[in-house]
């Protein structure tokens, strides 16, 4: 493949991460990434791990491609927003936005701002995960982690 003859460090998110679960199932098949990865907790961290090891590969959310890492082509496709959304970009999914009830409000403004945006221009490009920046600040973490998900949506009827 070029470059050193040398080890290659293998980067990965955690397991509670949807960027995980997302790369298991469209690209690993269900498989575990091997458990000689360096576990990263967040995409930014795995951004620094690899920008900062010449050895290093990762994968992270599309929303994370910076200058400093370098974006694989998958099947000739370059990923981007476009990509994405025309579904010819093969490692990406979906995101579903849950309300309890119609949204109102401020709530109502968030989901609003995040359809209007749905056209491939980023709702809160350059957010990375800091919600400092956003309009709505911790819209992203409202208090609901990941893995109570199922649970939240089983006690208001809600089939995934």
């Amino acid at each position: 493949m070029g470059g050193a003859d040398a080890k290659i460090v293998i980067i990965s998110r955690d397991t509670s991460s949807g960027t995980f679960e997302c790369w298991e199932e469209l690209v690993m098949n269900k498989e575990r990434v091997t458990p000689a990865a360096l576990m990263q907790a967040s995409n930014g961290a795995v951004v620094q791990a690899v920008s900062n090891n010449k050895n290093a590969v990762g994968y992270i959310g599309l929303g994370y491609l910076d200058k400093s890492t370098k974006g694989l082509k998958v099947n000739n496709v370059q990923a981007s927003a476009q990509t994405a959304l025309s579904k010819q970009w093969p490692v990406a999914r979906e995101l579903y936005i849950f309300t309890d009830g119609q949204p109102t409000g401020e709530v109502k403004a968030l989901v609003d701002y995040l359809e209007q945006n749905v056209k491939g221009e980023p709702a809160v490009k350059g957010n990375k995960g800091n919600c400092s920046n956003c309009r709505y600040p911790g819209c992203r973490y409202n208090g609901l982690q990941p893995d109570q998900l199922p649970d939240w949506m089983k006690k208001r009827g809600i089939k995934k």
